[in-house]
């Protein structure tokens, strides 16, 4: 009986060792594609979560090109399972929300039944998943649940508040659905600004990917003079003949850097054109530049958080989350909103040389990835 004891004593101890190697052990990733900001988030804590865990391998579920997370997650294991696993809000313009759109979309995808669905569930138990992370694709939690898993929410808002907004009876109806689905959570994370607080929830700071290399790495290998300040214009859906046609242009002793429909860094005098994907890493060139222009959104606010830089924002004033975003810039970041046609407006340069000259904060502030992957690991 003593010698049975001691077996076990060291075979739990083995096991023990085992889990803190990581081994034979991985998450499942569901993430939303509305928008790459939720595949950023969601990049920032597969990262963090594999620096504290040696041998930790990631399944990621989602329609967002694989390539995003190759860039943003090097030396990272991971498998990518191309799947629709979330509606969010269909756009009719990057700053218009089709609600008509969504509600269609909605009753074509069943988060909770379904062959595509059946065939997920059984992929996940196959493997060796212990733990599944929605951001905030509901169809994660609802696998979680069947297969009997934790199942963790991160979110800064979820579907159904938004839906609320729009005061439109079906789609508040398909709202209350997923309501029930992200009140299911094990482990409800959420990342600042949070739009709506939860009573179970737990409060992260702003999550964001972590750059590379430094300021002076950056603007040497794309060629700007040290002298220039640097401008990133960061809008989705740029080419170079909208902007040559506008005739905007950057201050004075100011370099502008657009990713865009390129397949090489292209430098035209004091524009410098980069691919959206597979070019300089966006976070690197964040924290590279002096200004930031971009879309209000939640990624590209945490990182230009992170990095404290200006911030010129393009706002989308019908959708929901952007009030509390512009209310958490206004108060941290150096920023002003653009007016809507500023490439042709002439008081964007304004706007631009008085941010440019703003002061910039100071002292370190916390990534919220770093306390998020605790949470997550420690149901591990």
């Amino acid at each position: 009986m003593g010698v049975d004891y001691v077996v076990m004593g060291a075979l739990k101890k083995s096991l023990q060792k085992q889990q803190i190697a990581g081994e034979k052990c991985a998450l499942a990733w569901f993430i939303s594609p509305h928008g790459f900001g939720h595949a950023a988030r969601a990049s920032a804590l597969v990262a963090a979560c594999s620096s504290r865990r040696r041998g930790l391998h990631h399944h990621i579920f989602t329609t967002v090109p694989r390539g995003f997370f190759s860039d943003s997650l090097p030396g990272v294991s991971f498998d990518y399972h191309r799947l629709e696993c979330d509606v969010g809000m269909v756009q009719a313009t990057a700053f218009v929300e089709d609600v008509d759109g969504t509600i269609r979309a909605l009753e074509r995808l069943p988060v909770d039944h379904g062959p595509e669905f059946e065939r997920v569930v059984d992929h996940i138990a196959a493997t060796d998943c212990r733990l599944v992370v929605s951001d905030i694709a509901p169809q994660g939690l609802v696998v979680a649940n069947r297969l009997a898993l934790p199942g963790v929410l991160v979110e800064n808002f979820t579907w159904d508040w938004i839906y609320r907004a729009y005061r439109d009876p079906r789609l508040n109806g398909l709202g209350g659905r997923l309501a029930e689905i992200f009140g299911s959570a094990t482990l409800r994370i959420q990342a600042a600004p949070v739009c709506e607080s939860a009573e179970n929830g737990r409060t992260v700071a702003p999550v964001s990917r972590v750059p590379r290399r430094s300021r002076t790495e950056v603007r040497e290998s794309l060629g700007i003079p040290a002298e220039h300040r640097v401008v990133l214009l960061s809008v989705g859906g740029l080419h170079a003949s909208d902007v040559e046609r506008c005739g905007f242009r950057p201050p004075t002793a100011t370099t502008l850097v657009v990713p865009g429909a390129v397949d090489r860094v292209q430098a035209n005098g004091t524009v410098i054109w980069i691919p959206t994907m597979g070019g300089p890493y966006h976070p690197d060139l964040v924290a590279a530049s002096d200004l930031v222009i971009a879309k209000l959104g939640y990624s590209t606010v945490a990182e230009v958080y992170q990095a404290k830089t200006a911030f010129a924002y393009l706002s989308r004033p019908r959708f929901p989350e952007s009030p509390v975003l512009e209310a958490f810039v206004r108060q941290h970041i150096p920023s002003e909103v653009l007016p809507k046609d500023w490439l042709r407006d002439p008081s964007a340069t304004e706007i631009i040389e008085d941010l440019l000259d703003a002061p910039r904060p100071t002292g370190a502030r916390p990534n919220g990835a770093d306390e998020a992957a605790k949470l997550i690991l420690s149901f591990l």
